[in-house]
């Protein structure tokens, strides 16, 4: 029999030629029924990847390394590698986008590959027998790559496999049916929920480039790092670490010890920028009725002593041994209040200051 190439369309059948002798006209092909996947080749060419459905794990690296440097990884048309061991010098910075809304249906597996190719193989089994997947999701900003001019695009570590950089990462909040979520979509549709608070802070998608594309003249990709960006790398950097120890204090009963340490590897006590920072950080750990103040004795009372000595010893640090935190934000009724740019609320000024005396300030 002729075995003509229409009748081998398949990719997954040419793949099997080692085992079938010929295409069979009598069974439909893999891409008729749309039970077909890609096949992965090197690419050069710039990618969109939505991130729903992918590994825990490779989703909590790839946050993590952002904090540090732009990421370099490897991608082949279907697959991203992430090279810890190799990086760009620079710097992601947080822009606001208009909040946009997203649903895609995924009725089969040529579906599944072609929109989520980066979990496909691991969802196959959830669009078998004629189910559709349905993923939902919003963005709300995107964190964009700001590369060293000092490094002239010269990446660095062990980057022999390379091929792409991360030139975007965009945020908001996903849910994948049942199977997986980010964020928190619900809150973060909702518009009431800013990009930089949790429930938008969801990896949703990547966009990817060549390093073929990276040349000297690219002035969107090259910039000075900002103080603050760099600030904001150091914050996000050990705020995981700073979650997984809180956890562990409370889990043992203990007092939230951890947090005070780690203010102390935040640059530029006292600044604009770290106070925005603080403020973030305080927040998230210690406004328990989430109004987006610390507004209330029993709030002002769950911070730590060693948390006020730490912000104390960083504005020293940062603006001479005389700026204490008790009066640079003043917190006693005889100084200026300044103490909102950290969170507080000033109905709540006598309980703190009361709190900063028993804690030896």
């Amino acid at each position: 029999m002729e075995i003509k190439p229409e009748h081998c369309l398949s990719m997954l059948t040419i793949s099997m030629l080692a085992i079938a002798a010929s295409c069979g006209a009598s069974t439909p092909t893999d891409l008729e029924t749309g039970l077909a996947g890609p096949i992965c080749e090197e690419t050069e060419d710039s990618a969109k990847l939505l991130l729903a459905g992918w590994s825990a794990a490779d989703m909590s690296m790839l946050q993590s390394a952002a904090d540090k440097s732009v990421l370099v990884v490897r991608y082949d048309g279907c697959g991203l590698e992430l090279l810890p061991d190799c990086h760009l010098e620079g710097a992601y910075e947080d822009r606001e986008t208009a909040r946009s809304n997203h649903r895609v249906t995924i009725k089969n597996i040529k579906d599944l590959h072609e929109e989520l190719p980066l979990s496909a193989l691991s969802l196959e089994d959830d669009v078998v027998d004629g189910a559709s997947l349905v993923l939902s999701f919003v963005t709300v900003g995107t964190r964009n790559a700001r590369i060293s001019p000092r490094s002239k695009g010269m990446i660095v570590g062990n980057c022999e496999r390379a091929t792409h950089f991360v030139r975007s990462i965009v945020v908001g909040a996903y849910e994948l049916g049942s199977i997986s979520s980010g964020g928190n979509l619900e809150k973060c549709r909702d518009g009431e929920v800013d990009m930089d608070e949790m429930d938008c802070q969801g990896v949703v998608q990547v966009v990817l480039t060549p390093l073929s594309e990276m040349s000297s003249e690219r002035d969107d990709l090259y910039g000075e790092v900002s103080d603050t960006m760099k600030m904001e790398a150091a914050v996000n950097a050990f705020q995981s670490m700073m979650k997984l120890s809180l956890d562990s204090d409370r889990d043992k009963g203990g007092a939230q010890t951890g947090l005070g340490a780690k203010i102390l590897q935040l640059p530029g006590g006292g600044s604009d920028a770290w106070d925005g920072l603080i403020k973030r950080i305080l927040l998230e750990e210690f406004d328990r009725d989430k109004s987006g103040w610390i507004d209330t004795t029993e709030e002002v009372s769950s911070i730590p002593c060693d948390v006020f000595i730490s912000l104390d010893r960083s504005i020293r640090a940062g603006r001479g041994e005389s700026a204490a935190l008790r009066t640079t934000y003043g917190f006693p009724q005889r100084f200026r209040w300044v103490g909102g740019v950290l969170g507080f609320d000033e109905k709540a000024r006598a309980d703190t200051d009361a709190r900063l005396e028993n804690c030896g300030l």
